[in-house]
């Protein structure tokens, strides 16, 4: 078990103070510095067989919410909007990196279409949209 806290990285004497504190488990680690009742919960969360109440309890719990639809359909549209937000970063990036490769002005469009692989009318759309933000 590792625990960090949150300072600063110039000075390490200085301490965020906002009482967060990250703590870092391994359900494989090899050294039982654990009580007890921790190690059966990593143990669990391994893979194992619920060992005490608590995580019969956990189980359980995890069983219901396996089990219900409207807990499903959250989770899916969740799983979506992430998906959305990932694949929106991804593109808001590419435009980034093409902007920053244009303004270089080192490479040919073909270059950086074939570098990012990416169409050459792709390159070339990002291109006017980019003149087009630079001219407003």
């Amino acid at each position: 078990m590792y625990t960090f806290e949150n300072r600063c990285a110039q000075d390490q004497s200085l301490v965020l103070g906002d009482e967060a504190y990250k703590i870092i488990l391994n359900t494989k680690g090899a050294i039982n510095d654990v009580r007890p009742e921790l190690k059966k919960l990593l143990d669990f969360i391994d893979g194992k067989q619920p060992e005490d109440e608590f995580t019969r309890l956990l189980s359980e719990e995890i069983a219901t919410i396996r089990k219900s639809e409207k807990w499903r359909l959250e989770y899916m549209k969740l799983e979506l909007e992430y998906a959305e937000k990932y694949q929106q970063g991804m593109q808001q990036e590419a435009v980034n990196v093409v902007s920053r490769m244009i303004d270089a002005g080192k490479l040919s469009e073909e270059e950086i279409a074939m570098y990012l692989d990416l169409p050459i009318e792709k390159i070339r759309e990002m291109k006017n949209s980019l003149n087009k933000v630079k001219t407003v």
